[in-house]
């Protein structure tokens, strides 16, 4: 007599580990538990803790200090978060189809063997954000440090200059609490996230009741309109920083829901968790700063809490300190935890907290090998090079697995994106060189001047008249909409195919569920 058959499929009761990493393992073999989350609700707290973000208003100064206007910069932010609150729900309900970070989802639109140097590269783009963050991060809080009376005594020991030490006791102290949080991961992820949250929010009501009760509209300026090249290179470089970074980590928050959640009520929660705090804050931010002098955003954006501290309430100062620590903290455990996803995508199989102690010491060890080495406003420059380069590389991913996803209807394959023989094969040959070719129109168009981006521009050389009226950023709006067109153009079919193939396994199974049954 045969072994009585047993289903694959079982029934796993939700926990609290809401954001805990799990590796993408195969579904028919494995007998590990997935822990996964109770409701869509719990996509708010990690949503809140990124977009309720004080730094939106060094975002505010910089539009200011760069000459645009009132209503330009007005716009600028507007669209900026409606677009990244966008992406960010597009790749929750993307995630939540895979049951995978974006890393993985990935594969569906490049093949299993295809998506190894799109997941290369994007490892590469969150390391670059990763050291951006916390480069920034040391430097908007070093004050802090080295305005105690302790470090000129403990400073005065050591053979670095007094800028370094104080860069490199706040970025220690950053990155290591971070890779704490990012290393536990599970419910201390989830209420790090929640803290930080409600942090963020209360320190954000304070700078507001300090602005409109300290300031009158009738001191707002204008300001004078800045032409539209400049214009649109300040809104492209926002999207690519904001948009394709929160696009990349969407799929770690979303990526344990059951997948019969429904995709709408994901798409609205993430939606409306990146658009209604960073909105009211980017307006705030704006009508502070063309109510203030120049001087004072100049100061902002160079000494951000020394500015702070010498022109607000002690109260505000306090609580927008803690927000403001708070969030580049949570930010950078956000950033460590995506990296370890995006490894797991390259077949990195270590445990996460391995993994993030050994991206942790990397970060740390680039942030502050080009602090000593290189001046601040020259790393400053420099970095923002960086982040142009690797934002045309993320435009181009960005666009192909976003195309692909939404000409979706229906959930992924789990088991096909972890093996070549699934459904979506080893290569998609069309997204991939869609990929290649959007990656080298973006660097071809690309403006870079500086040392790190003055190879770029080959393409424009033949057209320079371009950047007159595009600007110099162009090329990263042109790889993304690039990426975008090559799904649509060559993929329907397959995917169309794909998921019909789906719908004949499902019914498959219900026919083979309807016998077990009867069987018995």
């Amino acid at each position: 007599e045969p072994a009585p058959l047993t289903s694959v499929v079982s029934v796993i009761p939700p926990t609290e580990n809401e954001t805990d990493s799990e590796e993408v393992v195969n579904a028919e073999t494995s007998s590990a538990p997935v822990a996964r989350t109770r409701t869509a609700a719990a996509l708010i707290w990690s949503w809140l803790s990124l977009a309720s973000t004080p730094l939106i208003l060094v975002l505010a100064a910089f539009l200011r200090e760069s000459g645009a206007s009132f209503a330009q910069s007005l716009l600028i932010v507007s669209g900026l978060i409606f677009s990244t609150s966008l992406l960010a729900g597009f790749g929750a309900v993307a995630a939540k189809r895979g049951s995978s970070p974006i890393a993985v989802v990935s594969r569906a639109a490049f093949g299993v063997w295809g998506n190894v140097i799109p997941a290369v590269l994007i490892l590469v783009v969150k390391l670059s954000w990763a050291i951006a963050l916390v480069v920034f991060g040391a430097r908007a809080l070093s004050p802090l440090i080295s305005n105690q009376p302790w470090f000129s005594s403990l400073s005065s020991q050591l053979i670095f200059p007094d800028e370094f030490n104080a860069t490199m006791f706040t970025a220690v102290s950053i990155v290591l609490i971070a890779s704490l949080v990012a290393g536990f991961g599970g419910i201390i992820m989830l209420r790090s996230q929640q803290i930080t949250a409600v942090f963020c929010v209360i320190g954000l009501g304070g700078i507001a009741y300090y602005v409109f009760s300290s300031n009158t509209i009738s001191s707002l300026q204008q300001g004078n309109m800045l032409k539209g090249s400049s214009l649109l290179d300040l809104a492209i470089l926002g999207f690519a920083i904001f948009g394709f970074t929160v696009y990349s980590q969407s799929g770690d928050f979303a990526r344990k829901l059951p997948v019969e959640t429904p995709g709408a009520k994901v798409f609205f929660i993430s939606f409306v968790s990146t658009l209604i705090f960073p909105l009211a804050l980017g307006v705030i931010g704006v009508v502070w700063m063309f109510m203030s002098d120049k001087s004072f955003v100049l100061l902002l954006t160079n000494q951000f809490i020394s500015t702070i501290a010498a022109t607000t309430p002690i109260w505000v100062f306090i609580g927008f300190v803690v927000a403001v620590g708070l969030s580049v903290l949570q930010l950078l455990a956000n950033s460590l935890y995506s990296l370890v996803a995006a490894g797991s995508a390259i077949g990195i199989k270590i445990p996460r907290a391995v993994a993030v102690l050994l991206f942790s010491i990397l970060v740390l060890a680039v942030t502050l090998a080009s602090s000593l080495l290189i001046a601040t406003s020259s790393l400053l420059s420099l970095i923002i090079e960086l982040l142009a380069l690797v934002s045309v590389v993320a435009a181009g991913y960005t666009g192909i697995v976003l195309a692909d996803s939404l000409l979706r209807s229906r959930a992924y394959h789990e088991v096909s994106l972890t093996r070549d023989y699934g459904f979506y094969g080893r290569f998609n040959v069309a997204n991939s060189i869609g990929f290649l070719l959007a990656i080298a129109v973006g660097f071809g168009y690309l403006n870079g001047t500086g040392i790190a981006s003055f190879w770029a521009g080959y393409l424009g050389d033949f057209t320079p008249t371009i950047y007159e009226f595009a600007g110099a950023n162009i090329g990263i709006a042109m790889a993304f909409g690039l990426a975008l067109l090559f799904p649509v153009i060559f993929g329907i079919p397959k995917i169309k195919d794909q998921e019909r193939k789906l719908v004949e396994l499902d019914e498959r199974r219900e026919e083979l569920k309807e016998y077990l049954d009867t069987a018995k």
